[in-house]
């Protein structure tokens, strides 16, 4: 099993392209955003479009990363629900 991979800004422009991208490659994606509805929308586009979820999982976590005590939060979570890290 590949470890996901995170990718901030995931919600619009390259981060999105790269998320979908990466799903349809069947990669596991952690999509970090600000926005929950932004989040949400990239969930839907990504089930309507099933080449992008047939292997791999979009995992969303709203997060504000210019906050540095809530990145050391989400990173914590995010290490204890899906291990390590990699590339």
């Amino acid at each position: 099993m590949n470890s996901p991979i995170v990718i901030a800004g995931a919600t619009g422009g390259m981060g999105a392209a790269i998320a979908l991208e990466q799903l349809s490659l069947g990669r596991s994606v952690i999509a970090l955003g600000r926005s929950a509805e932004k989040l949400d929308r990239l969930q839907t586009l990504a089930d309507e479009n099933g080449r992008y979820t047939q292997m791999g999982e979009l995992h969303k976590c709203q997060v504000e990363i210019t906050d540095p005590e809530a990145c050391r939060d989400v990173a914590a979570d995010i290490i204890a629900r899906h291990g390590s890290l990699g590339g």
